[in-house]
């Protein structure tokens, strides 16, 4: 079936981001004592937004105000990296996009993230243009796995069929969203490998944005 709108998701997908945030996570920890922050712990938060973030440590750590030191500060730790040039475009973005823009379809980011978030991001790798449309964090009130981030994503893009929608996704978090919405989800695994769960929920696990590019022009 032709595809008439693909919405992104940001972290893990167009970009190498989520080491990026594990490693700032980790740094703002060891620097206020907390333990406890392990790869295994994080895989959790991956593709759920900030927020949600925060009310998982309080939640764990009893905490509200240590909860948001840590996550609040692990994000400025994130800008620094940035602007230190930590941060790259996943393979196959730009081939993926040049192709979109070509065939005249429309891509909308669908992102956990907030906007001043993505901004930085996309804008630091010169790549925020070439987006149609942003719904981030900012304009919903329930973050992935709730269906409502690319439920907005999918109206702004136009509202086609929502079976020639196309969502590209690295996370658990994320593919249950794309399920909530009854979306057509591609996973391109970034930190988290597939599991035969994650095989059955999405139309392909592929390897890269240009195996994507490839899917879509078949």
């Amino acid at each position: 079936m032709e595809t008439k709108l693909v919405i992104f998701d940001m972290d893990g997908v167009v970009i190498d981001s989520e080491n990026l945030y594990y490693t700032a996570l980790v740094e703002q920890a060891q620097a206020m004592g907390v333990p406890g922050i392990t790869r295994e712990y994080y895989r959790q938060f991956i593709g759920g937004g900030n927020e949600r973030m925060v009310k998982i440590i309080a939640h764990d750590y009893h905490s509200d105000q240590l909860a948001h030191d840590l996550v609040w500060g692990s994000i400025d730790r994130v800008g620094d990296l940035v602007n230190q040039g930590h941060l790259e475009l996943k393979p196959g973005f730009l081939t993926l996009t040049d192709y979109l823009m070509e065939h005249n379809i429309p891509f909308v980011l669908g992102s956990s993230s907030e906007l001043s978030n993505v901004k930085r991001m996309l804008g630091k790798l010169g790549v925020y243009e070439r987006f149609d449309a942003f719904i981030t964090a900012d304009d919903v009130q329930q973050a992935k796995p709730a269906p409502d981030i690319f439920l907005k994503a999918w109206e702004i893009g136009g509202q086609p069929d929502r079976q020639q929608t196309l969502i590209i996704e690295d996370s658990v978090n994320g593919i249950k969203a794309a399920n909530a919405a009854q979306i057509p989800v591609i996973m391109v695994p970034d930190v988290l490998p597939p599991t035969p769960a994650t095989q059955k929920a999405t139309v392909a696990v592929l390897d890269d944005l240009v195996a994507v590019r490839d899917f879509i022009a078949n």
